[in-house]
């Protein structure tokens, strides 16, 4: 969907300071981000260095939703609107496909009229969208829900834009591999690291098949419990278990392969 000259004006007429060049379309470093491979280490961390700084766009609608009650029911609409439009877009609220609540976040009028041709686009800060996400949601950004390429943010790279912090994909963070490598004991051979959707860090976690069943079991028990302290960098994490190879007398197997 392209954007008429006159639809475009009407765009620039709602902007103001900082946005009041800005004629909705979609930011040229945040859409170079958005059209690499996903899920790839280097997507998520383009789109997260280009995020820093960038305006984002949040949908309102005339009339925002008052929300519901515990019981279900709708709950009374407040005497004047809410004056921030990330609140009001958190009642918008998405879901991933792993199920967390995100603040929808669009890079362009086009991206956000796909999803809903009634919401008013309102540009804010990235960094002023993530600290919404944090207060509202689950600390998640869905970016261009509707495509075509869409995004999730995860909570540590929201957490970091938010704090004008640095954040690196998990996988490739050499502390967390580190961290990780000091768990690959027997029975474990190695422990595989890899990036999965949505900022998911996936383990793949090489069992001696000369040990017995009950040990493997322990080990990847074990493992899970020990990657608990590194949630806070990479919000979810996945163990796959599978046999590695018998390992030549006297050789050491543990180890971890990026």
């Amino acid at each position: 969907m392209s954007l008429t000259p006159e639809q475009r004006a009407r765009f620039a007429q709602r902007l103001s300071g900082r946005f009041a060049a800005d004629d909705g379309t979609a930011p040229a470093a945040l859409a170079a981000a958005l059209e690499l491979p996903a899920p790839d280490a280097r997507r998520a961390e383009a789109v997260y260095v280009a995020l820093r700084g960038a305006r984002l766009l949040v949908p309102v609608t005339p009339h925002p939703h008052p929300g519901r009650l515990s019981d279900g029911g709708v709950a009374p609409h407040a005497p004047a609107a809410q004056a921030d439009p990330c609140a009001q877009a958190a009642l918008r609220e998405v879901r991933t496909a792993a199920g967390k609540r995100a603040l929808p976040v669009f890079s362009s009028v086009a991206a956000l009229h796909a999803w809903d041709p009634t919401a008013r686009p309102v540009p804010v800060e990235a960094e002023r969208a993530a600290l919404a996400a944090l207060a509202h949601v689950d600390g998640v950004l869905l970016l261009d829900v509707a495509g075509p390429r869409p995004a999730v943010v995860s909570r540590p790279a929201v957490v970091a834009l938010a704090t004008g912090g640095q954040w690196q994909a998990p996988w490739r963070d050499e502390a967390v591999h580190a961290a990780v490598a000091q768990l690959c004991r027997p029975p474990l051979q190695d422990l595989q690291l890899a990036g999965g959707a949505e900022g998911q860090l996936q383990v793949r976690v090489v069992l001696d098949p000369a040990a017995p069943r009950a040990k493997h079991q322990a080990a990847v028990s074990r493992l899970g419990q020990q990657l608990a302290d590194l949630r806070l960098a990479c919000d979810a994490i996945e163990l796959q278990p599978v046999l590695g190879v018998t390992a030549p007398p006297g050789q050491k197997t543990g180890s971890i392969t990026p």
